[in-house]
């Protein structure tokens, strides 16, 4: 054998090292490639759909807010324009009295849901006449430039001439509210105002109890001071709406926000069940791509298998026809003939079904020697074997255990073993030879029928001498010692791993 089909043999047992731990590597990336992207997709699809349900409500949220800003400024205009139409009779009346003040303002208070009180402040910024008196009572007489936001709005009022509305305050009455001013004038000569006090839960209340029914809820900032509604907390992230109210130079910030039980109404089981839906059917299509691709890579591999099945079988049979051949040639006589070459059979059946547990893999030297030597000592204990392991590679596993097998062979019947005090030691080691490793098997017998004269070599013998150069190319240095027969069979490493 060349050192290129040697060099061959070892490629072809990493290659076949290789192919076993790599042959499910196939299926099994196309499988993962498979679930990957269907999980992929099954997520964006998912997001997709929660973020289109997401930008439906935040539309629907911006039209109630838009809704509202126009409703505050519709609820509001109407009562200013009320106490606008007071003042505008107390100037065309030059005054008129507390009685006919009262009942105007009575009216205005009784038709109107924003009013809590109508009241006169006089120039010096005191209140004079309420309406009504009762519940109020507190406010008679108090001098609203006490408060800065107050008395600002009644400057303004009093020197631009128009109407005011205030910041929010804290009412004197107790509560959250508004205060709207109407300058009274009589040409030149300032009557005070016409005061409007409104709290700020009681005008907003009945605007937002159709809004709170459309599944939304309101929250009114003056400035960043929260005079209505509750505050979201600042990790909530369902849609929201921030518009800005202007109303006689007062700005309130309007947030709108669905109700949790508007989110949970109007999300879609689609989304739902998109996500499981989807991943399951990626998972059941990936594993049927998974079997599908596994069946084509046992299909290439039984047609593999097959092809060297068949390479395997043809080589056994020539094997056998060359042993049968060889035996008949070499054997005196008949049952001499049947029974060396049933012995040879059985030591070639016998590798062959190791190689086979192996699926024709690297085989243990140990349990080579095990298969083909140790039977013929196992009775008085007279083969002694060591070493360390080596995997004898399965292109090499035949000829050397059939070469183990015929010194077996000859040993149990012109050697050691056929002998009570015989014994056989078989050893075999690892070591550098010119670049290589090489692997050393000696096979020594003592005890046996003495050997100072070789006589002409059994076939058995003889076949180890002609395979071992030929098949692995290795050496074979056979010798007939005074204690018995010692053969050293060297094998280059390349067909061999350690």
């Amino acid at each position: 054998m060349t050192r290129d089909r040697r060099m061959g043999l070892a490629r072809t047992e990493n290659h076949k090292r290789t192919h076993r731990h790599s042959r499910s590597w196939p299926a099994l990336s196309l499988s993962l490639a498979v679930a990957v992207l269907g999980i992929a997709v099954s997520i964006r699809l998912f997001h997709r759909q929660v973020e289109y349900e997401r930008e439906q409500m935040e539309g629907w949220t911006a039209l109630e807010a838009d809704a509202l800003v126009n409703d505050i400024s519709e609820a509001l205009e109407p009562q200013v324009l009320a106490l606008v139409r007071m003042a505008e009779r107390w100037r065309r009346g030059g005054g008129i009295s507390r009685s006919e003040w009262e009942a105007d303002a009575k009216l205005l208070v009784e038709h109107s849901a924003a009013y809590q009180a109508i009241g006169w402040v006089d120039p010096s910024f005191h209140v004079r006449w309420i309406v009504p008196l009762e519940g109020n009572e507190a406010a008679r007489g108090v001098n609203l430039g006490f408060e800065q936001r107050r008395r600002t709005a009644l400057e303004v009022a009093r020197d631009r001439r128009q109407v005011t509305v205030t910041r929010s305050v804290e009412l004197v009455q107790g509560g959250i509210g508004i205060l709207v001013y109407v300058p009274l004038y009589l040409g030149d000569e300032f009557g005070g105002f016409i005061g409007g006090v409104s709290r700020v839960h009681d005008f907003f209340e009945p605007m937002v109890a159709d809004v709170r029914d459309r599944g939304f809820d309101l929250a009114v900032f003056d400035g960043e001071e929260l005079i209505y509604g509750e505050r979201r907390q600042d990790g909530d992230a369902s849609p929201r709406e921030v518009r800005t109210a202007e109303f006689y130079d007062t700005d309130w910030r309007i947030v709108v926000a669905p109700t949790g039980d508007l989110l949970a109404r109007s999300r879609s089981d689609l989304a739902t069940l998109m996500l499981p839906v989807s991943v399951a059917f990626t998972i059941v299509f990936a594993a049927s791509v998974g079997l599908w691709q596994a069946a084509r890579v046992r299909v290439r591999e039984a047609i593999v298998a097959n092809r060297e099945l068949d390479h395997r079988v043809k080589n056994t049979l020539a094997t056998v026809q060359a042993v049968a051949d060889q035996t008949l040639a070499s054997s005196p006589s008949w049952p001499a003939f049947e029974s060396a070459f049933r012995g040879r059979i059985q030591a070639l059946a016998a590798i062959h079904e190791a190689l086979a547990r192996t699926k024709w893999g690297p085989l243990d030297l140990a349990d080579l020697v095990a298969l083909t030597v140790s039977p013929y000592g196992s009775t008085r204990d007279s083969v002694h074997a060591s070493g360390p392991r080596v995997d004898v590679p399965a292109d090499a596993v035949r000829p050397l255990g059939l070469a183990l097998h015929e010194l077996a062979t000859n040993a149990t019947k012109h050697g050691a073993l056929s002998s009570d005090d015989g014994r056989v030691d078989l050893a075999w080691t690892l070591s550098d030879h010119i670049g290589e490793r090489q692997l050393s098997v000696v096979w020594k017998e003592s005890g046996g029928p003495l050997a100072d004269t070789p006589g002409p070599r059994s076939f058995g013998l003889s076949q180890i001498e002609r395979t071992m150069p030929y098949e692995l190319e290795g050496t074979v240095r056979l010798t007939f010692e005074k204690t018995g027969i010692r053969c050293v069979i060297e094998i280059p490493l390349p067909a061999v791993r350690a």
